[in-house]
């Protein structure tokens, strides 16, 4: 179901090929944050995500990344903090059971 809106080009954006550049990079802007925000809503799953943007998952976790958007957002940050002090606690135990065997 494609869908289509009306996007006017700047005034100094002259020439055929400049206001083609823009519109490109308006489209890919506007679809790229579409479904960002598609995905941070949990109406998409990431693999979803990638497809909608042509991209190999990998590449989409990255993409998401770069735009500060969380691609395990089943963690909150409390829960988040509770498992890396776990880990550093085990880190600790570790260590101290290798000097005194």
């Amino acid at each position: 179901m494609a869908k289509s809106f009306r996007l006017d080009v700047p005034k100094h954006a002259k020439g055929k090929k400049l206001k083609e550049d823009f519109l490109i990079t308006a489209q890919t802007i506007l679809k790229g944050q579409t479904v960002l925000r598609l995905y941070t809503e949990k109406n998409i799953s990431t693999s979803t995500a990638a497809k909608m943007l042509s991209l190999p998952l990998q590449d989409f976790m990255q993409f998401a990344s770069k735009h500060h958007v969380s691609v395990f957002p089943e963690y909150t940050r409390k829960e988040m903090d509770a498992e890396l002090r776990a880990g550093r606690r085990m880190v600790q135990e570790a260590r101290k059971n290798a000097k005194n065997p």
